[in-house]
C-alpha cells in the first residue's frame, strides 16, 4: 500500500512542475496616495505605483475618472520601473513620461478642492498599467477611486480688538486661526510672535501665520486706534466781562485733540456761535460763574473724552454809545450838558476834554462844559467808566460843534440925554464891545 501512495505521488509532483514550467506570466501592481496636498488648493499631491510582477516594458497611464470617463493626466511609456511616483513632476529611470493639458502645471490637487470639483466635477484618480504582450491575458491591471485630500484653507480672524483708549499702551489683539496643519507660527508686524498681543499703541498692525507644512497667510490692516483726548483744564478759571463778544475757551485747556466741540453746562445768556471754535460771546449774557465743556468723539472700542473748564463773568464798564449826531453849542454856553450826546451808559463815569480850546468842565462826573472862555470849532470831549478787574475801563467820545455868540455889547450904565430938537442922536454912544 504504501508504494501505491508513493507512486501517486510521484505522478502528481510531476503534473504540477509540467503545468508550471508552460504558466503565462501575471501582471500586479498596487498603487496609493502617499502624499496629500499640503496647502488648500496646492496642486503637491502624489500617488505611488508598485509593479510587483509582470514583464517590461511597462506603459503607465494616469487619470482622473468621473464615474464614465477618463480625464488624461499624463503617461508613461516603455519604462522598466517597477516604483514611480506620479505627481505633476513625473520622472522616471526609463521610458518617456507625456502630460495631457493642462499638466503640468494644473498639479496633483486634492478630489474635493473646488477649483477641480468647478472644471471637471467630482473625481478621483486611476492608475493603469499594461505591461508587455507575453503577459496577455493577464497584462492590464487598474487600480482606481484613488483620492487626495487637502487641509482647510488656512485662514485668520480678529476675534477681539481693544483699542489703546487710555493712551498709555492698553490695545491688544485676539486672533482666531482655522484650517491649515497645526502647530502653528506667528509673525507680528511688531516683531511679537505669539498668538494674541497686548500692551499696544495705536497703530496698523499685521501678522504672517505659518502652518506645519509651510502654509502660509496673513492677516493685515488691523488698525488699533489712539483714545479721544479733550485735553486737561488748566487749572484756573478764566476770567472774562460781559463785553467780551469772542472768549477763546482754549486758552483753558492743553494737549487736547483737533476736532472736538464746544458746549454751555451752565450760566445764562452766553453763546457759542461755532462749537469747533469755541469763542464765547458774553455780551448778553449775566454776570457769574460758567461751565463749558469740550468733547472729542471716540472711536472703535473708545468713548468719548469730556474735558470741563470754568469761567468767571464780571459785568464790564459801559460808557454808552454816541448818539452819532455832534452837539452845537455857543461861546455863550456856561453848561452845555454832555449826557445828552450819549445813551445807555453806566453812572459814575467821568467825562475829559480831548481837544478844543477854552472850555472847562468843573465837575467831570456831572459833564456841564462852560464854553463863554472857549474858542469857536470842533471839540471832542470822552466819556470814561472804571472796569472792574479783569474787565477794562470802556471809554466812549463824543463831539460838538462850537459856535461864536452874538454880542450887543454893554450899555454904558448912564441914560442918553436928547431935545426935541435932536435930528439924529446916535445910538451907539450909548453901548461898547458890540
Amino acid at each position: 500500500m504504501k508504494k501505491i501512495y508513493t507512486a501517486i505521488y510521484s505522478l502528481l509532483l510531476l503534473s504540477f512542475i509540467g503545468l508550471s514550467s508552460n504558466a503565462v506570466a501575471q501582471l500586479n501592481i498596487n498603487a496609493s496616495v502617499t502624499k496629500n496636498v499640503d496647502c488648500f488648493d496646492g496642486g503637491d499631491g502624489e500617488v505611488t505605483l508598485n509593479i510587483t510582477a509582470g514583464t517590461p516594458p511597462f506603459s503607465v497611464e494616469f487619470f482622473l475618472f468621473d464615474g464614465s470617463s477618463e480625464i488624461p493626466i499624463a503617461s508613461v511609456s516603455g519604462t522598466s520601473d517597477t516604483n514611480i511616483i506620479l505627481n505633476d513632476a513625473i520622472s522616471v529611470v526609463t521610458g518617456a513620461v507625456t502630460y495631457s493639458p493642462p499638466f503640468p502645471g494644473f498639479g496633483i490637487r486634492a478630489n474635493d478642492n473646488p477649483t477641480l470639483v468647478g472644471a471637471l466635477g467630482i473625481t478621483t484618480y486611476r492608475v493603469r498599467v499594461t505591461s508587455a504582450a507575453a503577459d496577455a491575458p493577464f497584462r492590464i491591471r487598474n487600480i482606481t477611486n484613488l483620492e487626495v485630500a487637502e487641509p482647510a484653507e488656512l485662514t485668520a480672524v480678529v476675534n477681539t480688538k481693544v483699542d489703546d483708549c487710555d493712551n498709555l499702551s492698553s490695545g491688544s489683539i485676539d486672533i482666531d486661526v482655522s484650517g491649515g496643519t497645526a502647530p502653528y507660527t506667528f509673525t507680528w508686524s511688531n516683531a511679537e510672535t505669539s498668538e494674541d498681543i497686548t500692551t499696544l499703541t495705536a497703530g496698523t498692525y499685521s501678522v504672517d501665520i505659518i502652518d506645519d507644512k509651510n502654509c502660509a497667510f496673513t492677516l493685515s490692516g488691523i488698525d488699533v486706534l489712539s483714545g479721544p483726548n479733550a485735553g486737561t483744564f488748566v487749572g484756573t478759571a478764566g476770567e472774562a466781562c460781559t463785553t467780551d463778544g469772542g472768549f477763546d475757551l482754549f486758552t483753558l485747556i492743553g494737549g487736547q485733540d483737533a476736532g472736538g466741540s464746544w458746549a454751555i453746562t451752565s450760566g445764562v445768556g452766553a453763546t457759542i456761535a461755532d462749537p469747533l471754535v469755541g469763542a464765547v460771546d458774553f455780551t448778553s449774557a449775566t454776570a457769574g460763574a460758567f461751565t463749558f465743556e469740550y468733547t472729542v468723539t471716540g472711536s472703535g472700542s473708545c468713548i468719548d473724552d469730556v474735558e470741563a473748564v470754568t469761567v468767571n463773568l464780571t459785568t464790564g464798564a459801559n460808557a454808552g454809545t454816541f448818539v452819532g449826531t455832534a452837539g452845537e453849542a455857543c461861546t455863550s454856553d456856561a453848561g452845555f450838558d454832555l449826557f445828552t450826546l450819549i445813551g445807555g451808559q453806566d453812572a459814575g463815569g467821568s467825562w475829559a476834554i480831548t481837544s478844543g480850546v477854552g472850555a472847562t468842565i468843573a465837575d467831570p462826573l456831572v459833564g456841564a462844559v462852560n464854553f463863554t472862555a472857549a474858542t469857536a470849532g470842533v471839540f471832542t470831549f470822552e466819556y470814561t467808566v472804571t472796569g472792574s478787574a479783569p474787565c477794562l475801563d470802556d471809554v466812549e467820545a463824543v463831539t460838538v460843534n462850537l459856535s461864536a455868540a452874538p454880542n450887543a455889547g454893554t450899555f454904558v450904565g448912564t441914560a442918553g440925554e436928547a431935545c426935541t430938537t435932536d435930528g439924529g442922536f446916535d445910538l451907539f454912544t450909548l453901548i461898547g464891545g458890540q
